[in-house]
């Protein structure tokens, strides 16, 4: 639950109470920061007026504090049994729909049109105003391409009007619990312990991932084109959702799970106190994934070439 609207928690305390101790603490390191620290999880995932503010903001942080409250039982539960039914399970799979859209990560991704709006007057937004944006996020210039897409994207919305934080924020939460959680509902869940505590979460605690190839696929994965979704519930157990089958008597390596926690995350990793030396071994880059954009072609079902799409993904 986030304590009141100035400082909320984007990664509920709730969550975060399975890696701490009796005292509440957690190991957590931030890529902007050098070494690993012990610290309380009051202090873990909190973001200023992240649901805006007034009543608005109010009513959105009581809307999470009710699944927020049910997440401790339905953790166990699923646990314990390695999957849920009903009820139960729609209401787990709401609680992860709404953490992927409410995770700061994906608040700068989705206001990328206001943020680029808010740093010139002129409208349409001028592309140079845009590849200057971009090169301030990344520090180096970025591709025409991306330029291009990105030129397009920010210019696109309806009647040419820039959203406000709030709208965005409201469509991508109403979008997690009508679109997401359904998806997330409808998939396979295979839940794997481990002995030890051995499992890192990060600001982004549900994590989309794509099988390696050796053509490797441009963009992100997406819900729909994800080989798994995979959300580790505790130190020691990770819930996958995913569409193939799951052998529940193998477990994943803990370690490619934690390097794939590692490269995903957004600002910091966290995991049990006594994690702390593998949390500093870990390799994090001090650059956080963005929201990025390309174009390609689109195609119907049976191959017919219908024209290029703009695609954006965050990575």
């Amino acid at each position: 639950m986030a304590q009141g609207t100035r400082r909320p928690h984007f990664v509920p305390r709730t969550y975060l109470k399975a890696w701490a101790n009796d005292a509440g603490q957690v190991a957590y390191r931030r890529r902007d920061r050098d070494g690993t620290v012990v610290t309380n999880i009051t202090n873990v995932a909190v973001a200023s007026d992240i649901y805006g503010t007034g009543d608005a903001a109010q009513a959105r942080e009581e809307f999470f504090q009710q699944i927020e409250e049910e997440w401790a039982d339905l953790r166990s539960e699923l646990t314990a049994a390695g999957d849920l039914r009903g009820e139960r399970r729609s209401l787990a799979a709401v609680f992860a729909a709404i953490q992927l859209n409410r995770t700061l990560k994906e608040y700068e991704a989705r206001n990328f049109v206001c943020d680029v709006a808010a740093t010139t007057e002129e409208r349409p937004i001028p592309k140079d105003a845009v590849l200057q944006f971009i090169a301030r996020l990344d520090g180096s210039q970025p591709s025409d391409n991306e330029v291009e897409a990105a030129w397009t994207f920010v210019n696109g919305m309806p009647n040419g009007e820039i959203p406000t934080k709030e709208m965005v924020f409201n469509i991508s939460i109403s979008g997690a619990v009508s679109l997401i959680a359904p998806r997330l509902e409808a998939m396979g869940w295979t839940v794997y312990k481990y002995d030890a505590p051995v499992l890192l979460s990060s600001d982004c605690p549900v994590l989309k991932w794509r099988r390696p190839s050796a053509k490797p696929q441009s963009g992100g994965a997406g819900i729909d084109t994800a080989d798994e979704i995979r959300f580790p519930l505790s130190p020691n157990a990770l819930l996958v959702m995913s569409q193939e089958s799951q052998d529940p008597r193998r477990n994943p390596n803990s370690r490619k799970i934690n390097a794939e926690v590692v490269r995903q995350c957004h600002k910091f990793i966290f995991g049990v106190p006594e994690a702390l030396e593998l949390i500093d071994n870990c390799e994090l880059s001090t650059r956080s994934p963005r929201v990025r954009f390309d174009t390609g072609p689109l195609y119907d079902a049976e191959g017919a070439y219908m024209g290029e799409i703009l695609h954006t993904y965050v990575e």
